[in-house]
This record gives structure tokens, C-alpha cells and sequence, in this order.
């Protein structure tokens, strides 16, 4: 059979289904996807339009079945509403398949977007789709606010700068401060300090006119850094680091029990400041020495150290033997131990060592004084006082624990 009988009768055949009443719809025809390209294809094969009006297009009515929902939309500075380009149409699914239909969103006129906010929206349903069970029309769009791309807790950026970035800061310091998008800075996005003459600097003190680099994704992001030459204004500078009273440790063994300060007192250009130290204590801490003990402190948004103060502070510790000992027991660190069943509180202070360097009192495990005719039993606390400092001991007898 030539082409020419073929399509002749390939015509004829779709035109008698068509007068009939046979239902042929426009999406089933070779090459109609949708009702854009149903007058490209009259043009080809020569049929007349009223022909190709679809049933399922024109006029059939759909059941609504289900509303998709809108991905978030993230920002990294504040915006309003208007600025959003929100999606004016959605996906929704009928029993003739998806479709998308518009969307009506409330009016969000006012302030900008600084938080994570959800806007609300109605789905409009055409004449053609029928919501016999009501489901909800009422959509949610989410907005994800997470700051400026980069943030800085050594200086302040703002566009493609970071300024007010303290003096003496190194490379390594100035990029473990880094966040992007309110995320640790990782380093999969690759950042890099260069100098002026593009040379890569490992751990050196960043300095006027570097130049940070971060990848994201395909693309390389760069600031320029700026260093602080002088004090902001309502800002103070540091000028030193006030050391510490060195401690005496009397007995080795006592240094879960040491007391040290919680504050450090650093000196500025506006006074003198109490800043929290978080000290650095050995997990396996053992005194039988003078040793020193480093701290932490960070110093506040509205103090400078333009002077390259060392931030990291000390605690001597001076390791005082308190020169106790007794003939009526066994000293072990901060306890007496074997003390004989029947010792009165004199003959045990009578039987002590170095007695008179100290103020002695022995308490019993309710806090009461002893008078010095009471025995000691288990339980009892010998308190060693020298100036404003009180060394205790737990005491222990050998058999008796009565009084």
C-alpha cells in the first residue's frame, strides 16, 4: 500500500470516529502532549478545530485528590515579601492526573524578613476541578532565614569585607571563627588567606590588605581584610592580664579539693574588668611540686587588644608541705587514720607535730566543737587553721566507733 492510501485512509478512518462520537482526546493524538501544540498539529494534518476539541480537556470535570507542597525558600539577608518571586502556581493532583493551578497568597505588606517565617496561601481551583471531599485548599510557604552567607566572631563582614579584625589575629584563628550560612565553616569549602602577592599564608598574623577565599560549590568567594588600627568608640583596650595569687598546697592528694578563682581581672583603658577563666586542670593532677596550671579567657565584642596582650592566663600552685604529723595515727593526705578507740581530743592535739604553727579544732560529723575531754570516734574532723586558710582531716579510729 503506497503513503498516499495509507494516510488517505488513515483520515477518513479518525474523521468517521470523530463524527460519530468515538472518543479521541487531544493528549492521545502522535505528538499532542497538551493543548499548546494542538494548532501545530491542525496545520500538519490539515483537520479543522472544532474536530480536536478534547472531552477530557473541555468538558469533563476532575476530582481533586491531593495539593503538593512548595520547597523553601532560603535567604541569607533580610527581605520582604515582594522580593521573594513566590510561586504563583502549584502542583495538585485530580483523577485526571497533575496539573498545576494558581495560588493566591495573603498580603504580607511591612517589615522584612529576619527569622524563619510561614507564609500562608489558598490553592484556586478552576470550574473543572471538583473538591467533593474538601480538602484543605490552605498552603504554607516556608522561609528559611539564616543570616549573611559568612559571619565572623574576629571582625565584622560586611559585602566582600571583614573588617574591625583585631590586631595580632593569625590565619588560623581569624578562619576557626568563620561561619557560613550558620554553619562551622568546613573544609570542603576549601578557605584560604593570601597576601597581596597571592601567597598562601599557613599560620601567619593577618595583616592589612589579605585576601580570604572560599569555595562554594563551583565558585571562589573572596573578602578583603581590614585590620583595627584603633579603639571604636564606647570600646575599650587592653593593657594587661592581672596575674594571680599563687596557691599553697599543704598535702599532696588534696587537689580535688583546691579552690580556684573563677574570675580573672584584666586591666583596660576604661578600668579594671572581672572576666570567667576556664582553667585547664590535668585529668591526672598530682602536687608533690610547684607547678602552674594555664587558664581561658575571651575577651568581650567591646574589648580590643590592640596591644597583642597573651591572652592565656596562669595559676601558680606552690606545693606548702604543712609539716603535720601525729603519734597517735596515720596521716594519708587529708586523713588520720588507726587513731586508738578512747583517744580524748587532747591527747590526740598533744600527740600532733607542728601543732603550734596552727590553730587546732576538731569538730564532730554535725558540726559541733569537741570539748577536749570528748574521745574521738570514726567520723570526727581535725580543722588545721593557718591565717585565713583551713586544712581538714577525716578521722579514723582503729575498733570503737562510739562516743
Amino acid at each position: 500500500m503506497t503513503k498516499k492510501k495509507f494516510y488517505m485512509m488513515t483520515t477518513f478512518a479518525l474523521t468517521l470516529s470523530l463524527t460519530f462520537g468515538s472518543k479521541v482526546f487531544a493528549d492521545s493524538l502522535p505528538g499532542i502532549t497538551n493543548t499548546k501544540n494542538i494548532y501545530s498539529y491542525h496545520a500538519r494534518n490539515r483537520l479543522i478545530d472544532n474536530q480536536l476539541y478534547s472531552k477530557k480537556a473541555y468538558n469533563a470535570s476532575s476530582y481533586l485528590i491531593s495539593i503538593g507542597s512548595l520547597h523553601d525558600i532560603t535567604i541569607h539577608e533580610p527581605t520582604t515579601v515582594n522580593n521573594l518571586n513566590l510561586s504563583s502556581t502549584i502542583s495538585v493532583t485530580t483523577t485526571d492526573g497533575p496539573i498545576l493551578v494558581p495560588v493566591q497568597w495573603s498580603n504580607y505588606s511591612g517589615g522584612s524578613i529576619n527569622t524563619t517565617t510561614k507564609l500562608s496561601g489558598k490553592v484556586v481551583l478552576p470550574p473543572n476541578i471538583l473538591n467533593p471531599t474538601n480538602i484543605q485548599l490552605d498552603v504554607t510557604q516556608t522561609v528559611d532565614y539564616k543570616g549573611e552567607g559568612l559571619c565572623s566572631n574576629l571582625g565584622k563582614v560586611s559585602y566582600n569585607n571583614i573588617t574591625n579584625i583585631p590586631p595580632a589575629t593569625t590565619t588560623r584563628e581569624l578562619i576557626s571563627n568563620l561561619s557560613y550560612n550558620g554553619k562551622p565553616l568546613t573544609s570542603e569549602m576549601s578557605p584560604i588567606v593570601v597576601d597581596q602577592r597571592y601567597n598562601t599564608l599557613d599560620n601567619g598574623i593577618v595583616e592589612d590588605g589579605d585576601l580570604l577565599e572560599i569555595t562554594d560549590g563551583e565558585y571562589v568567594h573572596t573578602y578583603s581584610l581590614s585590620i583595627i588600627s584603633e579603639t571604636p568608640s564606647n570600646s575599650s583596650s587592653l593593657l594587661s592580664i592581672i596575674p594571680t595569687q599563687p596557691i599553697a598546697v599543704p598535702i599532696t592528694g588534696m587537689e580535688g579539693s583546691l579552690t580556684l578563682p573563677t574570675t580573672i581581672r584584666i586591666d583596660t583603658t576604661t578600668g579594671v574588668v572581672n572576666l570567667p577563666v576556664q582553667w585547664n586542670i590535668p585529668v591526672n593532677l598530682k602536687i608533690s611540686k610547684n607547678i602552674e596550671i594555664t587558664g581561658t579567657i575571651v575577651l568581650p565584642d567591646n574589648i580590643y587588644n590592640l596591644r597583642g596582650v597573651q591572652l592565656p592566663v596562669y595559676q601558680q600552685l606552690n606545693y606548702q608541705p604543712i609539716g603535720l604529723s601525729s603519734s597517735l595515727g596515720t596521716i594519708v593526705t587529708n586523713r588520720i587514720l588507726y587513731i586508738p578507740a578512747g583517744t580524748s581530743v587532747s591527747s590526740l592535739i598533744g600527740g600532733l607535730t607542728n601543732a603550734g604553727s596552727y590553730t587546732i579544732t576538731l569538730k564532730d560529723k554535725n558540726n559541733n566543737t569537741l570539748k577536749t575531754d570528748a574521745n574521738i570516734v570514726t567520723g570526727d574532723i581535725l580543722i588545721a587553721t593557718n591565717r585565713n586558710t583551713n586544712y581538714n582531716f577525716y578521722l579514723s579510729t582503729k575498733t570503737s566507733d562510739e562516743r
